[in-house]
């Protein structure tokens, strides 16, 4: 059993930060086997993948940009069509959540939008690749650079 599955073998719901997907949809070559690896897992099992409405707007912007229509169409299969995300629209409660967080750990209003996110729909870890994230305290931080396919 290698680290990732281990690392994900407690979690039943996951949120997915922008970082990780992108590496995935356009496929990075340094995280592409972990992120195939961690798509399995929510594919093939009952493992929910969380994002939030924020997670599209950030995708979007480059193939947007470079006029990318292929990666634009992918990214919405994947977070709007597909089955196997559920997109966190924000109510208010979860702004003044991500205030908190913002103002405790310093963290910029993105992502105190998806610690916050992922905190109102109880996720069990975060799946993300930017290191200031693990100052949160509120659920487990999962660092695509620290887990090991």
């Amino acid at each position: 059993m290698n680290q990732i599955h281990m690392e994900l073998l407690n979690v039943q719901r996951l949120y997915v930060d922008s970082s990780p997907l992108i590496y995935f949809v356009e496929e990075n070559s340094v995280y592409l086997e972990k992120m195939r690896q961690i798509v399995r897992k929510i594919d093939e099992t009952d493992l929910v993948a969380n994002s939030s409405v924020l997670t599209l707007a950030e995708v979007l912007v480059m193939p947007l940009r470079q006029g990318a229509q292929r990666l634009v169409r992918a990214y919405k299969e994947i977070l709007v069509e597909g089955d196997d995300y559920e997109l966190v629209v924000w109510a208010p409660e979860i702004a003044v959540s991500a205030a908190d967080i913002r103002a405790r750990y310093g963290l910029g209003t993105p992502d105190s939008l998806h610690v916050a996110s992922a905190v109102a729909t109880h996720c069990d870890a975060m799946l993300t690749n930017d290191r200031d994230m693990k100052r949160v305290r509120e659920l487990p931080i999962l660092l695509l650079d620290d887990l090991q396919a």
